[in-house]
């Protein structure tokens, strides 16, 4: 006070300070009221009168003070400047001083926050804490309101510095047992004394009003505001604070209270546990306005917290029995045994839990249990498990919260063991296959990864981290423990996404944790995030496989990440980050060190070069692992990291985390943690190891070996980027500049994946799917920012070869508008080959058409690069490159990496290669490949003798290829013998009669005598034994249906139709059985199944080539949508060509013509499903919508990019399901019906069938028919270069299709230029321009006048 007063008076005038005042003072003290707030109320005159003032005080600085005095309080906005006018200069003195106090307290109370935060780590300054927060909310009901509102402000300032009271079992204790003594207050008569109550577990009283309509207002105010910090607390830690209210509903003294009457602090916690009940998995990521529409029993996951109220209260119960009948050993074994063997295990974990957490078990029997508890997940690697052992955590750490360091220590070891297993997140991973081949048994998707137990074990680790990160370094340490070991492991499916990425999340939250972690410890941890975060995008760019709220789970988890990373530029601006960074770096990069550079002539990777060109990369780690275990000792000594010891732990399950010694004190147990420093540098290098000759730059797998979990140091590493600019030992500025140049990178990344993801998710922009406005104004806010320059995009493919070259090779694919990005990465990989060999995408950037008209010496490593697909490899037999050896060789190389049954989809391109084969290269491949299958060789034959000849009558020969493919077939013929020959000649003969009855029949006029003709000229076909027809080289012919034969409609021609029944046995099958004398018996002792019936159409006078253009297509886009499990349909039916102007075409099955539906019901369409499937509410009708659907959605895609007209309605089929089938492709291209003048819109959508799939354009059925329109279109886009170069290749035909900018025009359709955004949105206005257009009905009434086909 003296202190305060002082400056009070001194402010009034600058002078010494006199003596005097000093007894003035004094006796101001005496008679001053008391400032506390339980005094009585003073009268005014007790102000000090007497003190001696300056007498050179004047009246202009009196009224300034009084005037100080107005603003400090704000008194010009209430009746308070009118008391302190008249004031004297003693009582404005002590005004000032009463007002100097109560903020000196105030600055105190922030002060003290601020030094208890800098301790929070202590257990006695976090039950400091939590007493405080106690404290202040008793204070919340005292009975003046100053004291109220000032107990309120503290209590959010509290919070704001300390916000895990809020999901503190005390604090929430404590609101629910105060809530209980406000109840009990409302019962007492107001007349009476007023209660004063003693709040149980704390030392604190609770003094209750008089008067009843008060304590009314203040249990309504405080249950008010308490829901508030509970709904808080349940948005950081909802698990959490669910297990400490159930726990709460459990206790047996608030239980015993209940049964005698109410009791208000149950009922509140059970309000809150079903108000606070979070969305279940299944609906937490859908929009608010979708789920704030149903009811709260359907959206909301009440039902788990009514279940783990069950099992707690049923497995007490259990164990209290058992106690009493066994011994704890017995019990102890007895539980570990029924959870290795029972089936039920959430039953059986249960039962453990309740052990664990019984008040009877002594903390020395504690640990094993804990084991048995935290393993348990590891052992049953399953979701149910996985969810039964979290609720079980949750309930360990609520009952007896001192073991929850060693229970989540269990958890981190039992979560490193599985990466160590390599299963959920962390199985291996290999590079997609691609769909553009086709052949039996092959796998068009990798087996996609068990993600959820580990979306489940995540979702655990990271609320705990974010419970105990403001007060727990040790816990924290573990987390960046786990992560360091673990993260190396990560698959890089794209299943993976979202729990890789909230993995990622928290490391980025441990390395921004104020004081929690080392500098080292962080450097090391901040490298590993970022290199896997970049590892992952290590791959091709794809759509996700999972859908539904796994999918909106997974993009929620990458914007956190995002969020994340925005502020992660302050932290790696921290100085003694930077320096550690800088030490950890220097050490382990030094001279000669690993990092990849780029320079304009060639790359420099320190040292270890071989003399065969490639890399000892055992050498080098070895070389890295010494350095770095020197900086690790420099810089954990520097640094001050945490001194204590190595102890590992073994158990019979694994390897477990060493826990503090203060877990070992509540436990009874020695054990210790490892320190930040020395538990992350002592495996910095261990997620992989290297090889004698495996290259520094890309595993076989993709994964980088400069990358995560390499022996480099997270991929390039910082020294190495140093070393290649000229600089000897990288700076603290330097080493900061490189990791905020990689972050840019990541968020860049991230961003482009976001987009991706969202749009997958939401590919119309519907409002009731799309994403929080907040967080998706965060990304078109960087996105606005990111203004990227042609320059900067080069600059960032350098960043991203230096980090890993797989990287840099996929950056195209993701940003395809940027041609310096494209060309920086075709001069990087022309300069290093090497390093990306085994990518086959790489390719692309190094054989070019300008290097190969260039003959670049760099494409010899072509020779040795990984095989690319098959229509990709054939490219280089194109107009699109010129001939060179080195092309040739490698695509003939790569045509024969693959089984020959691939190679059938592709005969039409193998023949068309011979136009470019002018070494002869392809001429081999061919001759080999008839030699290795003799389907091959005979699909071969067929589609040579229709390419030889210009004409439809095969008499002008192709003066190009026409003599060499003749050749080709007298050699192929030639070579066959044995079997091969007699399975030629069997079948070729059997082919022969039945074509030959085209011949037969055309004499005959049209009509019955036809009919008649052509059934009896079938009749005359003998079947052999081992046959097949050509268009299913996978399935014998086992019987004729000689009554089929129906003779086509044609003037000039007798094409004809015929049934067959086959067997499906398989393309080899078929050979090795038609290669033998019995084959027909084996045949038929190879399947039970029923052999169906086939149609095949064989057509004379028609060039077929076009159709089997389009159906390779078709079937391309099939293989498509089955990769990523895209729900679409398509029927590529098989047609082959098999003299000039003739072919054979596979009839759909089960399924006639729109025109056909018209003639026998003319009815709509609409009608037609309802009198066939029954009414729209009946599964049948229903299902038949559903097909409908998927395969209008399907041929929309594929008549827009190959731009087919003359969809009429005889063109149109639906089979028996209700599946939509166009078939007969004459027109596409740039080719349409009445003088080309492209009369049709892009796609047919007729009103009929807007109808069928909604009765209407805002039915749900119909958006989903758009949506699935965008993903079909989004799905075909990355794969448009091979779509090009398998058109390119049938350029030469001279097919009618093609008029010159086909390439063109094909290219353009797919929108290329932009990303997945626009691209949707594009294909939107495509699909909503064609819909019910005007001129799809105008040509099918020109249809109908023209040739009478209905519509």
């Amino acid at each position: 006070a003296y202190c305060i007063f002082f400056v009070s008076l001194h402010s009034l005038v600058i002078t010494e300070w006199p003596k005097e005042w000093l007894r003035g003072i004094r006796e101001i003290a005496v008679k001053s009221p008391l400032l506390l707030s339980g005094a009585e109320k003073q009268n005014s005159e007790r102000v000090p009168t007497a003190l001696p003032l300056p007498s050179n005080v004047t009246e202009d600085q009196e009224l300034k003070q009084r005037l100080r005095i107005i603003v400090l309080l704000d008194a010009s906005k209430t009746s308070l400047e009118y008391d302190i006018r008249p004031l004297t200069p003693p009582q404005v003195a002590y005004l000032l001083a009463v007002y100097n106090l109560e903020l000196l307290c105030r600055r105190i109370w922030l002060k003290y926050l601020q030094h208890l935060k800098r301790h929070s780590d202590h257990v006695a300054v976090s039950n400091l804490v939590e007493s405080h927060a106690q404290f202040l909310l008793v204070m919340f009901n005292h009975v003046k309101q100053k004291v109220r509102n000032q107990a309120d402000e503290q209590l959010t300032t509290l919070i704001k510095n300390f916000p895990h009271v809020m999901w503190s079992g005390k604090v929430l204790t404590a609101i629910l047992n105060i809530c209980q003594l406000l109840s009990q207050s409302l019962e007492v008569d107001p007349n009476e004394a007023a209660p004063v109550y003693s709040v149980p577990n704390t030392p604190f009283t609770l003094v209750i009003a008089d008067r009843l309509s008060e304590r009314k207002t203040r249990v309504t105010h405080f249950v008010g505001h308490c829901s508030n910090i509970l709904r808080e607390a349940t948005t950081w830690c909802p698990g959490l604070v669910r297990s400490h209210l159930v726990h709460y509903l459990l206790d047996n003294q608030s239980v015993a209270e209940a049964i005698r009457g109410q009791h208000c602090g149950l009922s509140y916690a059970a309000e809150q546990i079903l108000a606070l009940a979070g969305y279940h998995r299944y609906s937490k990521s859908k929009p608010n306005q979708e789920t704030s529409e149903l009811p709260r029993c359907i959206s909301r996951d009440m039902s788990n917290c009514v279940a783990v109220l069950q099992l707690r209260a049923r497995c007490l119960g259990a164990v209290d029995g058992m106690r009493s009948l066994t011994d704890l050993p017995q019990l102890q074994s007895l539980l570990t045994d029924q959870l290795l063997s029972s089936p039920d295990h959430t039953s059986s974990l249960f039962r453990l839990c309740a052990l664990i957490v019984h008040p009877d078990t002594p903390d020395k029997c504690v640990r094993p249990l804990l084991h048995d508890l935290c393993w348990a997940g590891l052992r049953q690697f399953n979701s149910d498990v996985l969810d039964a052992a979290v609720s079980c955590w949750l309930w360990v750490i609520t009952a007896k919260p001192h073991l929850s360091s060693l229970l989540f220590t269990e958890c981190c070891s039992a979560f490193q063991v599985s990466a160590e297993r390599r299963i959920g997140l962390f199985a291996k991973s290999k590079a997609d296959p691609t769909p553009l081949v086709f052949c039996e048994d092959y796998q068009l998707s990798q087996p996609v990864p068990d993600v959820e137990p580990h979306r489940i074990w995540v979702g655990f680790l990271s609320e705990q981290l974010t419970a105990f990160k403001y007060i727990s370094t040790e816990r924290v340490s573990l987390v960046a423990n786990m992560l360091t070991r673990s993260l190396p492991f990560v698959s890089k499916h794209i299943a993976a996404t979202g729990v890789l990425f909230r993995l990622l999340w928290m490391g980025l939250v441990v390395i921004q944790a104020s004081g929690r972690l080392q500098p080292v410890a962080k450097a090391v941890l901040r490298d590993k995030v970022y290199a896997c975060a970049l590892k992952h995008f290590t791959r091709r760019p794809s759509f996700p496989a999972q859908y539904g709220w796994q999918l909106r789970n997974d993009v929620l988890a990458l914007i956190d990440f995002f969020e994340n990373m925005l502020v992660e530029k302050k932290s790696l601006e921290g100085g003694l980050e930077s320096q550690a960074m800088t030490a950890l770096t220097l050490h382990a990069g030094g001279a000669g060190g690993v990092g990849v550079g780029s320079g304009s002539g060639g790359s420099a990777i320190g040292s270890g070069r071989a003399a065969s060109g490639r890399f000892d990369a055992t050498a080098t780690v070895h070389r890295f692992d010494d350095r770095l275990a020197t900086a690790a000792a420099t810089v954990a000594s520097s640094a001050s990291t945490m001194n204590v010891s190595q102890h590992q732990q073994h158990h019979h399950h694994g390897h477990s985390m060493s826990t503090s010694p203060s877990l070992a004190a509540a436990t009874g147990t020695s054990a210790t943690i490892s320190g930040a420093a020395s538990s992350t540098l002592g495996r910095v290098g261990a997620g992989s190891s290297a090889s004698g000759h495996q290259r520094l730059g890309v595993v076989r797998d993709g994964s980088a070996t400069l990358g995560a979990g390499s022996g480099v140091g997270g991929g390039g590493g910082i020294s190495g980027a140093a070393s290649t600019a000229g600089i000897g030992a990288p700076s603290s500025n330097t080493v900061t500049k490189e990791y905020l140049r990689r972050r840019q990178l990541i968020l860049l990344l991230v961003t482009n994946e976001l987009e991706r993801l969202i749009t997958w998710c939401n590919p119309i922009a519907r409002q009731d799917q799309a994403f929080p406005a907040d967080k998706e104004a965060k990304l078109n806010d960087f996105l606005s920012k990111q203004t990227l320059k042609q320059k900067e995009l080069r600059a960032y493919a350098g960043l991203a070869w230096r980090v890993n070259p797989v990287l840099a090779v996929f950056l195209p694919l993701r940003f395809p508008n940027s041609n310096e990005l494209l060309t920086e990465v075709c001069r990087l990989v022309c300069c290093n080959p090497d390093y990306v060999n085994s990518v086959p995408e790489a390719l692309q950037f190094l054989a070019t058409p300008s290097n190969v008209d260039n003959d670049v010496p760099e494409l010899t490593h072509m020779l040795t690069w990984a095989p690319v697909s098959p229509v990709d490899a054939l490219a280089f037999f194109s107009r699109m490159y010129a001939a060179h050896p080195l092309t040739h060789q490698y695509a003939v190389r790569t045509l024969a990496s693959y089984p020959p049954e691939a190679m059938i989809f592709y005969i039409p391109q193998l023949v068309q290669a011979v136009r470019y084969d002018q070494m002869g290269y392809m001429t081999e491949f061919i001759l080999n490949l008839a030699k290795r299958s003799q389907l091959c060789a005979h699909q071969l034959l067929w589609n040579m003798q229709t390419n030889a000849y210009k004409d439809d009558e095969g008499k002008v020969i192709d003066p190009a290829i026409g003599s060499t493919l003749l050749k080709l077939m007298d050699h192929i013929v030639g070579q066959l013998d044995g079997n091969s020959r007699s399975f030629y000649d069997r079948e070729f003969d059997f082919f022969h009669e039945v074509t030959n009855i085209s011949a037969i029949i055309k004499d005959y006029e049209k009509g019955e005598r036809r009919r008649e003709a052509c059934r009896r000229a079938l009749r005359e076909v003998q079947l052999r034994t081992g046959c097949y027809l050509p268009t299913n080289p996978d399935a014998l012919v086992t019987e004729i249906d000689y009554s089929s034969g129906i003779p086509m409609q044609s003037a000039a021609k007798a094409p004809f139709l015929a049934r067959f029944r086959v067997r499906r046995i398989g393309i080899r099958n078929v050979e090795r059985l038609a290669l033998t004398s019995e084959s027909d018996l084996q045949a038929r002792e190879s399947t039970a199944q029923p052999d169906p019936m086939m149609a095949c159409i064989f057509k004379v006078g028609d060039d077929v080539r076009q159709d089997i253009l389009a159906l390779q297509v078709i079937g391309l886009f099939q293989n498509i949508y089955r990769q990523i499990g895209l729900d679409l349909f398509l029927y590529p039916y098989k047609v082959v060509a098999t003299n000039p102007g003739c072919g054979v075409i596979e009839c759909v099955p089960n399924s006639k013509s729109r025109d056909q539906i018209g003639r026998n019901t003319e009815s709509s369409l609409h009608d037609y499903f309802i009198s066939t499937y029954g009414e729209e509410s009946t599964p049948r009708f229903q299902a038949a919508r559903r097909n409908f659907i998927t395969s209008m959605a399907a041929y929309s895609v594929v008549c827009y990019i190959l731009n087919i007209k003359d969809r009429h309605n005889a063109n149109i089929m639906l089979d028996d399901e209700g599946h939509l089938i166009h078939i007969d492709f004459g027109f596409l291209f740039e080719t349409s019906p009445g003088g080309n003048m492209g009369f049709e819109p892009e796609m047919k959508i007729s009103n009929e069938m807007v109808m069928v799939m909604g009765n209407g354009t805002d039915s749900e059925s119909y958006k989903w028919f758009e949506e699935l329109c965008v993903q079909a279109f989004l799905a075909v886009r990355p794969h448009r270069e091979s779509l090009v170069a398998l058109v390119s290749l049938m350029l030469d035909t001279g097919l009618d299709c093609f008029r010159g900018q086909t390439i063109k025009q094909l290219r353009e359709r797919f929108f290329p230029h932009d990303g997945e955004r626009m691209a949707a949105q594009y294909f939107l206005r495509i699909v909503r321009s064609c819909r019910e257009h005007w001129r799809t009905a105008g040509y099918d009434a020109i249809q109908y006048l023209q040739n009478r086909i209905q519509y």
